[in-house]
């Protein structure tokens, strides 16, 4: 019980120590810091709205266009007359009928919108699951650090015992140079852990929005009822599925759009005008000479219509490849959503496995501590049985990290932007 206490106390003076000077944060809260701070997902945001200022096109199809010419010219009637006079002219056109290109357009900026938006979803998952990755990281490499100090203070324990032993007779001094090379290379992996845990705060803290290291703030247990919140995903509804069935949609919608390319174009026009008469021989005022006019124009492009075949052709491949991406891609969501279920499954089991191996390492290093004290082990003994101790801790760790990096992996897909 001694030793338990005391091993609580470095792991909170262990954490304690890494934590000063840092902003904590708990796993419940990053959530909601990658949605209103992370750089990367703002930027997804505004790629999306900027795309969805795009739309309304249709609509603004129809809006007239609106020339206007002015003109000042000196001319020449016969041998002798001679003259100065203006011309002006304004007219708008409205169009009638682009072959459905301008409906297709609207379409298709709706469907590219769309499609913004399935990516800002899909990286703000991504980013998400990063920042939970990087959060058990620290946590596993904090979780390492206190195991190495634990160590440590074990192992200065028993180079006291083993210089009491000697003292006594009982050991040579070789049991006090084991317990001292142990302690220098532990030493060496704590001050690699920290520079670890350095680095990877940072990394939080930039995820996160901040200008400076986070830390995480515990409690640190798996979740138990894991299976009660993480549900099977649908497919269809997977941020990355739903933006390639769009490119999919958008592609369509382009090859769709290429038919107006076969077909003319009808505009409406109107217009008034004040040309000069220098064809006249007997020059009107100016109030006479305004005319005013209405008419439609139909155009037909045969290069535009060859173009728009051998683009449809292209398209048409395009589709298609596409399509079978799309197919590719839903089958092996499907697979890997149930390797991570199986997965949680797994790693769930071997965390009380692990929790397990803890007790039965620790009963077995007190039982060796006092062997030890008797004269009944040896220091390889001992140094064999705290390895023993601290490597279940260590595994502990690991198989906790995987489990919560992979349950919060897949809670970060449940999210939504």
């Amino acid at each position: 019980m001694k030793l338990q206490k005391y091993f609580l106390i470095l792991i909170l003076g262990g954490i304690w120590s890494t934590a000063q000077g840092a902003e904590t944060i708990s796993f419940e809260k990053i959530e909601e810091l990658i949605k209103a701070k992370n750089p990367v997902v703002e930027a997804m945001q505004q790629k999306a709205e900027a795309k969805k200022a795009r739309e309304g096109s249709l609509a603004r199809s129809f809006l007239p266009d609106v020339s206007a010419e002015i003109s000042q010219e000196n001319f020449k009637l016969g041998s002798e007359v001679q003259d100065t006079q203006s011309s002006w002219r304004v007219e708008a056109s409205v169009n009638l009928y682009r072959g459905g290109s301008d409906l297709k357009e609207e379409q298709v900026r709706e469907l590219e919108t769309k499609s913004a938006i399935s990516d800002e979803r899909r990286v703000f998952q991504d980013e998400l699951q990063r920042a939970y990755e990087v959060y058990w990281l620290l946590v596993f490499k904090m979780e390492v650090k206190n195991s190495l100090e634990t160590h440590l203070a074990l192992s200065q324990k028993n180079l006291n015992e083993a210089n009491r032993r000697i003292n006594s007779g009982v050991a040579t001094s070789t049991d006090r140079l084991e317990f001292q090379m142990k302690m220098s290379l532990i030493r060496q992996e704590i001050s690699m852990v920290e520079k670890d845990i350095r680095s990877l705060s940072k990394r939080l803290g930039i995820a996160l929005g901040k200008n400076e290291a986070v830390l995480p703030q515990g409690p640190f247990q798996h979740v138990h009822d894991w299976e009660i919140n993480i549900q099977p995903l649908k497919i269809a509804d997977m941020a990355h599925v739903r933006k390639a069935r769009t490119e999919v949609e958008i592609s369509e919608a382009r090859k769709s759009q290429l038919k107006a390319g076969y077909l003319p174009e009808l505009d409406l026009y109107a217009g008034f005008s004040e040309p000069n008469q220098r064809d006249e021989r007997d020059i009107p005022s100016a109030s006479e000479r305004r005319e005013s006019y209405v008419g439609v124009k139909a155009s037909w492009s045969l290069g535009k219509a060859i173009d728009s075949r051998i683009e449809r052709g292209s398209l048409q491949k395009e589709t298609a490849a596409k399509a079978k991406e799309l197919d590719f891609l839903i089958k092996q969501s499907e697979i890997d959503q149930e390797s991570v279920l199986d997965g949680l499954k797994t790693l769930h089991s071997f965390v009380h496995d692990a929790e397990e191996n803890i007790k039965a390492s620790q009963s077995y290093l007190n039982a060796t501590l006092k062997e030890y004290g008797r004269g009944v082990k040896n220091s390889p003994d001992v140094m064999e049985a705290t390895e023993k101790y601290i490597e279940a801790k260590k595994r502990y760790a690991e198989i906790n990290r995987d489990f919560n990096t992979l349950y919060s992996s897949q809670l970060a897909l449940h999210s939504q932007k």
